[in-house]
């Protein structure tokens, strides 16, 4: 996507990529961060605007959007974007393939049954 010239702190020469996240619950959510996750390296990134605006409560049905620059999301290691309440609950939408997750899953599954642990 790209920006319109006056955008507040956006420039429209660079590609962005909207991340919404929808309440399709009955009760409203509080958002505290947005983020993502990534498969091959382990951590993530958290969204300088979703931290910017602080904390967005979503009401029933509605949703909430951010932009984040593609420049910084490193897509061949992505697993998925994540959204954090104020309770602690994560919402995952993936974005890797359900084959690559589905190795990398059981790779690290295998890697910790196998890997000997010290017992002090």
């Amino acid at each position: 996507m790209r920006v319109t010239p006056g955008g507040m702190d956006y420039d429209e020469n660079k590609d962005y990529t909207v991340i919404e996240v929808i309440n399709l619950s009955r009760r409203p959510v509080t958002i505290k961060s947005i983020g993502g996750e990534y498969l091959w390296k382990y951590g993530g990134f958290l969204s300088s605007n979703s931290l910017r605006e602080g904390q967005v409560t979503i009401e029933a049905g509605k949703n909430h959007s951010i932009l984040m620059e593609e420049s910084i999301i490193l897509w061949n290691d992505m697993d998925s974007f994540t959204a954090y309440n104020v309770t602690g609950k994560t919402y995952r939408a993936p974005v890797a393939r359900f084959y690559i997750r589905w190795a990398w899953y059981t790779f690290k599954f295998f890697k910790k049954l196998f890997t000997k642990k010290s017992h002090p």
